[in-house]
C-alpha cells in the first residue's frame, strides 16, 4: 500500500465521499489559493523593497509569510472537510441503526 502521509488519507477520504467534479473543484481551489497567497505576499514584500531600498529582503519575507498562511488556511480547511465528512458519515450510519 502506498504511504501518503499524515494527511494523505484524509484529503483521500474527503474525495472519495464527494463527486469527481466537486472534489477536482475544490482541490483546484485550495491550489490557486496558496499560489495566489504566496504571489501576493511576494509582490507586497517586493514593492515594500522597492520602497525602502532594501531587496530582496521583504520580498523574501513576503514570499515565506505568504507560503505559511497558505499551509495553515489549506490545513484548516482540510481539517473543516474532514469534520463535515465525519458529521455526514454519523448521520447516515445512525440512519441505518433506526
Amino acid at each position: 500500500m502506498r504511504h501518503y502521509g499524515r494527511f494523505g488519507g484524509r484529503i483521500r477520504h474527503m474525495i472519495r465521499d464527494r463527486s469527481r467534479e466537486a472534489s477536482t473543484a475544490s482541490i483546484a481551489h485550495l491550489g490557486i489559493t496558496y499560489g495566489a497567497a504566496v504571489v501576493l505576499y511576494g509582490l507586497g514584500g517586493w514593492w515594500l523593497d522597492r520602497k525602502l531600498g532594501t531587496l530582496p529582503l521583504f520580498t523574501l519575507l513576503g514570499v515565506a509569510l505568504g507560503a505559511v498562511g497558505g499551509f495553515i488556511w489549506i490545513y484548516r480547511e482540510v481539517l473543516r472537510a474532514e469534520a463535515h465528512s465525519r458529521k455526514k458519515r454519523q448521520a447516515g450510519d445512525d440512519a441505518e441503526e433506526k
